[in-house]
């Protein structure tokens, strides 16, 4: 499976750290020709990966990206010293 975001590190939310990872896979063709899937794994906040629907693969991809930053909210990723990631610092 290829992937959009690949993050991992530790989700800060006030005093308390926790191990993070989200992924989010590249939109792929659903059942059906009208709509595309692309999958985001967050063990951390939800057991089973989710699916977000578009009707092209970049609305498919842009749906899963803002529902994994509204999940996020004001907590920040970090690495194991502290430093904010990004999916540009933590590339994969």
């Amino acid at each position: 499976m290829a992937y959009l975001l690949n993050l991992e590190g530790f989700l800060v939310d006030g005093d308390e750290r926790m191990p993070f990872k989200v992924q989010i896979s590249r939109a792929e063709a659903g059942d059906g020709d009208d709509h595309y899937v692309s999958t985001i794994s967050m063990p951390t906040l939800f057991s089973t990966p989710r699916a977000m629907r578009g009707r092209s693969p970049e609305e498919a991809e842009a749906t899963a990206i803002r529902f994994v930053d509204e999940l996020i909210g004001d907590r920040e990723v970090v690495d194991e010293n502290g430093e904010p990631l990004t999916p540009d610092t933590n590339a994969g």
